[in-house]
């Protein structure tokens, strides 16, 4: 059974991940807190036996799955068994077909596809599909990416498809292919999601994407979970749910709506999140998005759900700048100024130019790590990271990942750590007095009240790490896409990441004098947020709770949007991958 990640409730500053210490880009506007993955089906697959296709046949029954899928995809009977996998390893098994053979020589790209089907009921989990003659770097719209799923889920379940709903948002994959000589061919493709429904409701984070291509092509089905594993009596009846009327009543009492600037804006995306256009915005975001119970009628705690905790400070700033122009002027660095130990850590690899877009400079990355000959560090391995201006050496950032630490018990108070955060990025802010916003996230301590930690294995716990970011104000207003981020160890007290931050005097921000009322933010937001009624399941490692959750929550727009505070109306970020 496939686990992806479950995504619960949104802060208001920079992504973090709750797993390691690695910062997060000075770009970023908002951030989520997800629970963590188990390995997918295809990693797992990756440890299990292969049988080359020459020393073991298709058995009668895995050769009835396959002529299935060759019936609703008949492209595929032009491909020939490369290998297959051991059923017996994982009660699943994939087989690999290509054009050519394993030994081909590559000269030119070749069609390929991976499938992989439960053992017991031939069941399709996963699959993908490229074919050199389908790459483009457009994708269909989303009315003809829908058409095509649902077209392809009801050849591959028939009437159980009815028992499925299509999802109202679309996400977008991606691929590429180079040969020898450094030519490249791209594959895109809208991912359409299916939720089961149970008792009429659809069920989040549950069910399967199928991905299309520009032409309507399948080109990739993802199982997430199987309805086999739903037992139906545990969820909640809808029958005993407040009203609609009464859930935003109840949803629109928690929010809040929050004025804030960003330098850089999304208007549109490219394929794989790629900025495609941006500019300066004033914009309001509300302090709740989360879900109400719609048996209780109150906001549902426990889901992942962390707001980070924002409050006004007057901090002396030095104006000084940190440079590493080498990585020995790195190490040197971070071992003097920011007390990292870098004994008997090597370098990676030395570090090549490479193009931030969004920033529009070139970085140097340098990555060190505890060498593998030492045998003490291999289950507790340590990695050092550090990003900075190709031309100057200017630092961006730095970070430690240090899997001692993991699952560890934090020592320091969160206003101890808030302390030395403040100690620690003073000399770098802007030289004289100078008033920021600082939010803060202990996200360390969080692991959902539902789960048994007595089963939790040590990799599954978090390292105890407290985030803070530093923003800049503009008229008294934050900036949260320039903040100076800085994470700080829980154990140790020792400051483990930092993002250098600041307004960029280039850009022009837009003036605060002609906001509307946040009453006015308010109610565009609730009118283009509509509630509507799901359950969640969330899971942690394998660990659910007791019983799946109703609620209502709100229908977020494809892409993503935001409320312009000069106008009060929603901006929508269009998915520009034409």
């Amino acid at each position: 059974m496939k686990k992806h990640r479950m995504v619960t409730g949104a802060v208001l500053a920079l992504t973090f991940s709750i797993w390691a210490a690695s910062p997060a880009p000075a770009g970023a506007n908002e951030a989520v807190v997800s629970v963590p993955a188990q390995a997918s089906s295809s990693a797992e697959a990756s440890s299990v036996q292969i049988f080359p296709a020459t020393e073991v046949k298709l058995t009668e029954s895995q050769q009835k799955t396959l002529d299935k899928i060759y019936d609703i995809l008949p492209e595929l009977r032009k491909l020939n068994v490369q290998y297959i996998t051991d059923p017996e390893a994982e009660g699943r098994w994939s087989v690999f077909l290509r054009e050519g053979s394993l030994t081909s020589s590559g000269d030119r790209p070749e069609s390929s596809a991976r499938l992989e089907f439960d053992a017991g009921s031939g069941e399709l989990i996963d699959f993908d599909f490229h074919n050199p003659q389908w790459a483009s770097e457009k994708t269909p719209s989303p009315e003809y990416a829908k058409q095509k799923a649902a077209e392809f889920v009801r050849q591959l379940l028939g009437d159980k498809a009815d028992q499925y709903k299509v999802g109202e948002n679309l996400g977008y994959s991606g691929s590429s292919h180079s040969d020898d000589k450094g030519n490249q061919i791209n594959w895109t493709a809208a991912s359409v999601q299916f939720n089961p429904l149970i008792h009429g409701v659809p069920l989040l984070n549950w069910g399967f994407r199928v991905n299309v291509d520009v032409a309507g092509h399948i080109t990739g089905f993802s199982q997430q979970d199987s309805m086999q594993d739903l037992p139906e009596t545990l969820f909640p009846d809808p029958k005993n749910a407040i009203s609609l009327k009464e859930a935003e009543r109840k949803y629109a009492r928690e929010v809040q709506m929050k004025l804030s600037y960003r330098q850089q804006q999304p208007l549109s995306y490219r394929m794989m999140g790629q900025l495609a256009e941006t500019r300066p915005a004033l914009v309001y975001t509300p302090n709740f998005q989360g879900s109400i119970d719609a048996l209780a009628g109150e906001p549902v705690e426990d889901l992942g759900y962390v707001l980070g905790q924002p409050e006004r400070r007057v901090l002396t700033g030095e104006g000084k700048e940190l440079v590493a122009r080498t990585p020995e002027e790195g190490v040197k660095l971070l071992a003097e100024k920011f007390g990292v130990d870098m004994n008997n850590m090597e370098l990676l690899r030395r570090p090549e130019d490479r193009i931030d877009s969004q920033e529009k400079r070139n970085i140097k990355d340098y990555t060190w790590r505890t060498p593998y000959d030492l045998q003490e560090d291999r289950e507790n391995p340590r990695y050092v990271t550090l990003h900075t201006e190709a031309d100057t050496g200017k630092v961006l950032n730095f970070s430690v990942q240090d899997e001692a630490f993991r699952g560890k018990e934090g020592k320091i108070t969160l206003e101890t750590a808030r302390q030395k955060a403040i100690q620690f990025v003073q000399p770098y802010l802007e030289a004289g007095s100078v008033e920021m916003e600082l939010v803060s996230w202990p996200l360390g301590q969080f692991i959902p009240s539902w789960v048994d930690q007595s089963k939790i294995d040590r990799d599954q716990l978090p390292v105890p790490i407290s985030h803070f970011v530093f923003q800049p104000l503009h008229q008294g207003i934050p900036v949260v896409d320039r903040g100076y981020s800085v994470s700080v160890n829980e154990v140790t007290g020792k400051v483990v990441s930092y993002v250098q931050g600041g307004l960029d005097p280039a850009v022009e921000l837009p003036d605060a004098q002609g906001v509307v009322a946040a009453e006015v933010a308010k109610a565009e937001y609730l009118k283009t947020q509509p509630l509507r009624l799901v359950y969640l399941w969330p899971e942690w490692f394998g660990q659910r709770p007791p019983a799946p959750y109703l609620v209502y929550t709100p229908e977020e727009a494809l892409g993503g949007t935001y409320i312009d505070a000069l106008t009060g109306k929603t901006v929508v970020i269009e998915e520009n991958n034409q």
